[in-house]
């Protein structure tokens, strides 16, 4: 039988700035290049080569040895119990997409520049001990072609800005306190200058934060933070990044179905109700937000699928899987299968196999009708958490999820916010996604919503990822205090 085969030809134009007591303490300028190429004998699993490691030749004669030894003769893998077989469009595409907005020599300028005059102005007003800018400008260009005469090139740039700022607080190890605000979006200086105002107000907030949490107690009379369960109100950003990590996010994903020994637990759940009615998520990568395409926007995922819009979750109830070709092709529908999302995503690194795996793009939680006091009230005498630039993790063969905390408030009954803070310990949210879900009781308005711009690192290698969500609130989750003097994973830098 004569495989399929299909390219990825990569070029990403990298741009690192580290700005630092308004100066560039470093600056970087890469360009790197990828040829992936995929191969597929029927009825044996692709495999997915790095053409910068081995050439085209060897990558389809290893293609080829795989499947025969896997298939040639008889073995007793798991793996033979399953026909692998890939979905393909049904309609041939040659197309070209492209952002022509860039930034160039002047506008990088200009992007420097106001962040000097950022920084000064909220130092000017704030008693911080310093702030940190992680400035990272990216310029991907992808070519895909395949033996069916498939041909689209997309040339999608972004930019993306980490920002921590510190505050002197004499009871920890390094004697500082330092909170990070992060933000993001595909194109160049336009769209930097439409999300200017949220980039100051953004710094300006974490700034007046972490010096409030520099002198914050652990207790208060009445109240001392302790694991255990907690009403909790989650503020938009960490909201919608506990839906990426164990809210279905990575649950949906589902290369998980085809391995070894893999259980997920959404499996055989379609249709069924996994949370409250209240709760609509959708994966859509060409979301726009207010008009501005997110740092996580394509049009064709990595194997030329035009990207479609997926309802997760719909109403509370298991709508769907997000597909590569192999998941969807190899799935039968009565398991989630035999549709194309568009949503199979790789960033190519410097090794012989990168597998092209269904990932998430941009996550979208569809607002409900309560106002942030409002979910305050209901969470009365428990906690708000907050943060600019929320992290977190889960590891979906446990079905277990870990997010750090660090804006962590008592809710008074007067409504009053008390910044709580533990020296000695690490915070975290702790839960499986099948609890958390049914936790989430009520979910904010469209005034509550913000946007959450980072990077999602799994097998296929580091992608940019956005998240638009509401505040919600949760009613009895589990909050883990960890004596540590750091945190567990490096915090606030990727979800």
């Amino acid at each position: 039988m004569s495989p399929f085969i299909s390219s990825l030809f990569f070029v990403s134009e990298n741009l690192l700035i580290s700005i630092e007591k308004d100066s560039i303490q470093s600056f970087s300028h890469t360009y790197k290049t990828n040829t992936l190429i995929t191969a597929h004998y029927p009825p044996a699993p692709p495999v997915f080569y790095n053409l910068n490691v081995i050439s085209p030749e060897e990558a389809i004669w290893k293609a080829d040895l795989e499947a025969f030894e896997k298939y040639g003769h008889h073995t007793h893998s798991k793996f033979e119990e399953r026909n692998f077989r890939l979905l393909l469009p049904e309609n041939v595409k040659n197309d070209k997409i492209k952002i022509n907005e860039v930034f160039d020599e002047n506008s990088l300028r200009e992007l420097v520049e106001t962040i000097y005059s950022v920084g000064k102005e909220v130092e000017g007003r704030n008693s911080v001990s310093g702030i940190k800018y992680n400035v990272t400008i990216t310029n991907n260009r992808s070519l895909y072609i395949d033996v069916l005469g498939n041909e689209i090139l997309q040339e999608i740039p972004y930019w993306y800005i980490l920002v921590t700022v510190e505050s002197k607080a004499e009871d920890l190890p390094e004697r500082k306190l330092g909170f990070d605000y992060s933000i993001g979006a595909a194109g160049g200086l336009g769209s930097f200058r439409k999300l200017e105002r949220m980039f100051i107000d953004g710094i300006s907030e974490t700034a007046e934060n972490v010096v409030k949490f520099a002198g914050a107690k652990s207790s208060i009379r009445g109240f001392s933070l302790k694991s255990g369960t907690y009403n909790v109100v989650l503020d938009a950003k960490v909201a919608g990044v506990s839906f990426h990590e164990f809210g279905a996010g990575h649950l949906a994903e589902a290369q998980g179905l085809l391995e070894e020994g893999e259980s997920l637990p959404f499996s055989g759940k379609l249709g069924e109700r996994i949370s409250s009615s209240k709760i609509t998520l959708i994966d859509d990568s060409r979301f726009q937000i207010d008009g501005i395409k997110p740092i996580s926007y394509y049009v064709y995922d990595a194997e030329g699928v035009e990207k479609r819009k997926v309802e997760v979750i719909k109403d509370g109830k298991f709508n769907s899987y997000l597909h590569s070709k192999l998941t969807a092709g190899t799935l039968s529908e009565e398991e989630g299968g035999g549709f194309l999302t568009g949503n199979a995503r790789v960033e190519p690194k410097n090794e012989e196999k990168i597998p092209i795996v269904p990932r998430m793009s941009t996550l979208y939680l569809k607002p409900g009708e309560y106002k942030l006091e409002e979910l305050l009230e209901m969470a009365k005498g428990g906690l708000f958490i907050r943060s600019g630039a929320p992290s977190g993790g889960v590891i979906t063969s446990l079905a277990v999820g870990l997010m750090p905390l660090d804006e962590i408030y008592f809710i008074s009954p007067s409504l009053e916010l008390i910044p709580i803070r533990v020296p000695k310990a690490q915070v975290y949210l702790r839960e499986t996604p099948e609890s958390f879900l049914q936790k989430v009781e009520e979910v904010g308005d469209s005034t509550t919503m913000k946007t959450s711009s980072g990077f999602c690192e799994a097998e296929s290698g580091f992608v940019p990822q956005a998240i638009y969500s509401p505040a919600i609130y949760v009613k009895g989750a589990n909050i883990l205090l960890i004596n540590a003097p750091k945190p567990l994973k490096p915090p606030l830098l990727e979800f």
